[in-house]
C-alpha cells in the first residue's frame, strides 16, 4: 500500500509538471517541394543492382535538384515572368544540374561539373542558358 501510494504521488507530480511545458515551434514548411531526378532513371538505385552490368548501366549521367514553383491559380508566364526575362528556373533556389561525365546538349559539349539553369523567357521559344556553379 505504500508503494501505491508512492508511485501514485510521483504519477501526479509527473503530470502535473508536464501540463506546463511549451511546445516546441518549428518552422513552416516550405510550399515547394523538392525533386531530384536521375538520368538513367534508376541511377539512384544502382547500388541494390545484381549484378555488375545492371549496376555499369546505371551509372549516372546526369541529376537535376528542382523545386517546383507553385501556380496558385496565376497565369505565370506572360504576367508573373514578364516575356523578354531571364528568369531562375524553380522556386526560391535556382536548379541544379549535375553531370557526371562530359555531355553533348543540342550539340554544344558540356563538361562534368555542377551548373544552375536560366531561362530566357519568350512567347514561342525558350532559350536555356547553363550556368557554371
Amino acid at each position: 500500500m505504500k508503494q501505491f501510494v508512492t508511485l501514485l504521488l510521483v504519477t501526479m507530480l509527473t503530470i502535473g509538471l508536464c501540463q506546463n511545458a511549451q511546445a516546441q515551434e518549428f518552422p513552416k514548411l516550405d510550399k515547394s517541394s523538392l525533386d531530384v531526378s536521375y538520368y538513367p532513371t534508376r541511377a539512384a538505385f544502382r547500388n541494390f543492382e545484381k549484378t555488375p552490368e545492371a549496376k555499369a548501366a546505371n551509372e549516372p549521367v546526369m541529376r537535376v535538384i528542382y523545386s517546383r514553383p507553385a501556380k496558385n491559380e496565376r497565369k505565370v508566364f506572360g504576367d508573373l515572368e514578364k516575356f523578354g526575362t531571364v528568369w531562375r528556373v524553380g522556386a526560391n533556389e535556382a536548379t541544379e544540374i549535375q553531370f557526371f561525365k562530359p555531355v553533348r546538349l543540342n550539340g554544344t559539349a558540356i563538361q562534368a561539373g555542377r551548373y544552375t539553369l536560366y531561362a530566357q523567357l519568350a512567347e514561342k521559344e525558350w532559350t536555356i542558358h547553363i550556368i557554371p556553379m
